[in-house]
């Protein structure tokens, strides 16, 4: 029998490179006023891993090559149900879960019933597919289940085709795709500040500091930032910086970096043929100091993302030397120059 391999696309070797700093896992927590039927969901899940053959498939790394090998494995073995008597507790312990890549399922899922409702929970692994890829797994999972339950429509609408981060240039005109392949040059600024953390210990535990903004909040503050220029994300990224500045102790006229992840499918007017992958890269934003207040802060933060937003290429720049270094030498040493 011939093991079916797939490639190891450009962002799967970077988030496996990333293994020894994140958490590679992508993480999703939704809650539902109903159960949800077992059965159907294992349908559809079976359908879509089998039209995303990526999450069933484990990741070599023999030193010189990487790719994926394509494995068999049960629905038993990615979905979970259970009634819990901590729910807090279990959904807690099953977000920080870890995915090893070598491992034959590269995604989990957990349904938790309490009360008569139902508490949905998957955890994939970063290598396999970003948010912006996610999020859209999400909505296809929760319309092919709807439509499955209530119409008994068969649960196949899932995207399949290239994982390859070259389908970012293809909207691109000859002449601007010449220029965005030829960007070489890496414009990620380097911060040297450091998080203040304590030695490993054995005891450690990974954890997730879960926050909920209601619909009333949130609409309260879309509306406060329409009013000063700003978007959710600028002001999100603005609370970001006053608790990191504050958590990690740093000194009030020190300027920080922060990377933000930019969706390159901004890029791309059709993802439609395309299959589930990675397509993000990083914006670097940066503030002078920690502002007075909260809004001069907002005012640094604003004007760091409007220059990036101004650039046609933004997040763009140093995918070809990422390419040409995955290119020209084995994995093992294109990791130890890329780190």
């Amino acid at each position: 029998m011939m093991v079916k391999k797939l490639n190891a696309e450009l962002w799967d070797k970077m988030h496996y490179l990333f293994r020894d700093f994140n958490d590679r896992m992508v993480h999703v927590e939704l809650h539902y006023d109903f159960e949800i039927d077992i059965e159907a969901l294992k349908t559809v899940l079976i359908c879509f891993l089998e039209k995303a053959p990526v999450l069933h498939s484990s990741f070599v790394d023999n030193k010189f090559k990487t790719y994926w090998k394509v494995k068999d494995y049960s629905i038993d073995d990615v979905l979970h149900v259970s009634t819990p008597d901590n729910l807090d507790e279990a959904i807690n312990d099953f977000l920080t879960q870890y995915i090893p890549p070598e491992n034959d399922l590269q995604i989990q899922v957990a349904v938790f019933f309490h009360d008569g409702k139902s508490v949905l929970c998957i955890v994939e692994n970063h290598m396999c597919m970003d948010g912006g890829d996610f999020k859209y797994f999400l909505k296809a999972l929760c319309k092919n289940y709807n439509d499955y339950v209530e119409k008994g429509i068969s649960p196949i609408e899932l995207k399949s085709g290239s994982r390859s981060f070259e389908e970012v240039y293809d909207d691109f005109s000859k002449t601007e795709k010449k220029m965005a392949q030829n960007l070489y040059k890496n414009v990620c600024a380097k911060d040297n500040h450091k998080f203040p953390l304590t030695d490993d210990n054995i005891k450690d535990r990974s954890f997730i500091a879960r926050r909920k903004i209601d619909k009333e909040r949130f609409a309260r503050l879309r509306a406060s930032g329409k009013k000063l220029g700003a978007t959710v994300n600028d002001m999100l990224v603005t609370a970001y910086f006053y608790s990191l500045y504050e958590l990690a102790g740093f000194g009030r006229d020190e300027s920080v970096t922060i990377s933000c992840a930019i969706d390159l499918r901004r890029h791309m007017k059709d993802t439609s043929d395309t299959g589930i992958t990675n397509q993000t890269a990083f914006m670097q934003c940066n503030i002078p100091e920690l502002g007075e207040d909260i809004f001069q802060t907002l005012e640094y933060t604003k004007q760091s993302v409007a220059k990036f937003k101004k650039d046609k290429f933004m997040g763009l720049y140093g995918l070809p030397l990422l390419k040409l270094g995955y290119s020209i030498m084995p994995q093992m040493a294109s990791e130890e120059v890329l780190k």
